[in-house]
Parts: structure tokens; sequence; C-alpha cells
């Protein structure tokens, strides 16, 4: 019996911590993206945040600034367990162009920050074709042009 209930538990939390690559993240803007459709662009940042960090708003205020960073990647800005409105009020009070309120991702289970295991906000992440080839904590454009070049 009690192999039994161990082996439950085992298939029971191997289900909870399972990533779904095709599942469904609501997007600020409307609609929705599979992580699968985020990552599909050859070079990819996700900028992982949330609207009570300090220093994701800085890093969101530096970016807003930088209306051409889409020429070196894709930006996807990944809001981690918040609601809409909390996002909302955010994008308003810091007056976030298109470039970003377009590509905002509501994360509401926290399941791209367990996918790459990140500990703390704000983080970047970029991706080659899919993988990671480094990581940050802030914002820096001549980073992003060693990372991902003038291709």
């Amino acid at each position: 019996m009690r192999k039994i209930i161990l082996l439950i538990l085992l298939i029971v939390s191997m289900s909870i911590s399972t990533f779904s690559a095709d599942k469904k993240f609501e997007k600020y803007s409307g609609g929705s993206i599979t992580y699968n459709e985020m990552i599909s662009s050859p070079k990819v940042v996700l900028f992982l945040w949330t609207t009570s960090c300090p220093y994701c708003r800085e890093e969101l205020k530096k970016i807003n600034l930088e209306p051409n960073i889409s020429q070196y990647a894709k930006f996807y800005f990944v809001d981690l367990g918040e609601e809409r409105a909390d996002v909302g009020r955010l994008a308003k009070s810091l007056k976030l162009k298109g470039h970003i309120v377009e590509n905002i991702i509501l994360d509401k289970d926290i399941d791209i920050a367990e996918r790459f295991s990140v500990v703390g906000v704000p983080t970047f992440i970029y991706l080659r074709n899919g993988k990671i080839v480094s990581q940050g904590y802030y914002f820096d454009e001549s980073a992003l042009k060693n990372i991902f070049g003038n291709e």
C-alpha cells in the first residue's frame, strides 16, 4: 500500500510540474499566444517582470525609449502572476509605447519563470532558435548586439 501511495504522489507531482509548450498565455493587448509561438522567431528576448518590482519598472522605462530594439530580436514582456488591471495601470503610468504593450504576456501561473528556473526579477532570457544563449538582469543594447549581432 505504501508503494502505491508513493507512486501516486510521484505521478501527481510530475503532472503538476510538467511544462506544456502548447499552453496558451493571455496577451495584454488581446488574444493569446503559446510558448512555442513565442520562441518561434530565430532570436527572442523574454523579459520577466512584475508591476511591484522597482527594478523592473526602471528596465521598462529604458526599453520604452528604445523603439528600434526589434531590429535585433523579438521581445516579449512576460508579467508574472498579476492581474490585467494591475498591468494596465502600470502601462498607463509609465506611458509604455506600442512595441511593449503589444507584446506583454500575462503569465498568471508563472509557468515561464518556472520553465527557466528564474528566482528573481527583472530577468532577461535571450533565445536563439528556441535555446537559451544568455540571461541577464538589466537591459543593455550593447549586450543585445553582442548576443545577436546585426544579422
